[in-house]
Parts: C-alpha cells; structure tokens; sequence
C-alpha cells in the first residue's frame, strides 16, 4: 500500500544518495520524534501499536549523539523549551 501511494504520488522510493523510503523509517522518523519530544517510552509505544517496548525503544528510535548531549546539559527535573 505504501508503496502504491509513493507511485501514485511520483516520488520515488530511492533518492539520488541510495535511501530508502518505506513505511519502516516512516515509524522510525515518527517515533524518534516522540523521544525528542519527551514522550513517555509507553505512550510511544501505544502509538505505535507495539506490544513490546523494546522493539519501540530499541528498533525505532533513532537518537543521535546531539540528542543525548542535550538530554545530558539538562537539570534534572526539568523539559527542555
């Protein structure tokens, strides 16, 4: 189905640099948005209609080193914004 929509909406599934546009890095882009926006991990992962945390937590988020440096500059208690 993604893959149909993709082709009905003329984009193509590889870009120029060999990524690949799939329903997977969807989730992992919407879920690794959710962790940089300090959702509860199990909320997350009722949002994503994982009945594991670890496939959440673990598969689809994809924080970066600067993700990690900034959750570690902040006082504890207290969300950044």
């Amino acid at each position: 189905m993604f893959q149909r929509d993709l082709r009905d909406a003329q984009i193509e599934p590889v870009d120029e640099e060999g990524r690949v546009l799939d329903f997977h890095g969807q989730r992992t882009t919407f879920i690794t948005s959710l962790a940089r926006a300090d959702v509860a991990p199990a909320k997350a992962q009722r949002l994503a209609r994982h009945t594991d945390i670890n496939l959440t937590m673990g598969v689809y988020t994809d924080l970066q080193l600067e993700d990690l440096h900034a959750a570690s500059s902040e006082p504890s208690g207290t969300a950044p914004g």
